[in-house]
């Protein structure tokens, strides 16, 4: 590694960036809200329907509809939470690969499996034969 200190700045740098959740969890919370209230709205009907008569095909029409915008909003806020969750994870093990980095030599005498390991996340074979390793830090390479 001739510059140790630059990669280390650099998966700091990825680190906060990963952690910057804020947009999530906003779009996370009020797709909290929507769904309870559509589930509330829901409810109400559903208990006015039990009491009262009422035309069934209205009924069921509205029904549909807050049924689909509760499963829209549903989807959303999984897509949400499943993106926060894998930010976070990366983030965290971007953090042990950091400590991992800090303890290490400045110079490797030889090679380390473990120190390989550790820096990269997926190498991936091209159909032109080369080959794209995409490292912790978020560098990317192809050879």
């Amino acid at each position: 590694m001739c510059n140790k200190q630059q990669v280390i700045n650099d998966t700091l740098a990825v680190i906060e960036m990963l952690m910057g959740t804020d947009e999530l969890d906003l779009e996370i919370a009020e797709r909290q809200a929507k769904i309870e209230e559509i589930s509330k709205v829901v409810s109400a009907m559903v208990r006015e329907n039990a009491r009262t008569v009422q035309g069934q095909i209205a009924f069921a029409r509205r029904y549909d509809e807050l049924t689909k915008q509760y499963d829209e909003h549903k989807a959303a806020l999984d897509k949400a939470v499943k993106e926060k969750a894998y930010k976070t994870g990366k983030a965290t093990q971007m953090r042990v690969s950091l400590e991992a980095m800090k303890q290490a030599d400045d110079f490797l005498e030889e090679w380390s499996d473990e120190m390989w390991i550790l820096m990269v996340e997926t190498a991936t074979v091209n159909r032109n034969k080369t080959i794209t390793f995409q490292f912790t830090s978020g560098k990317e390479i192809t050879l």
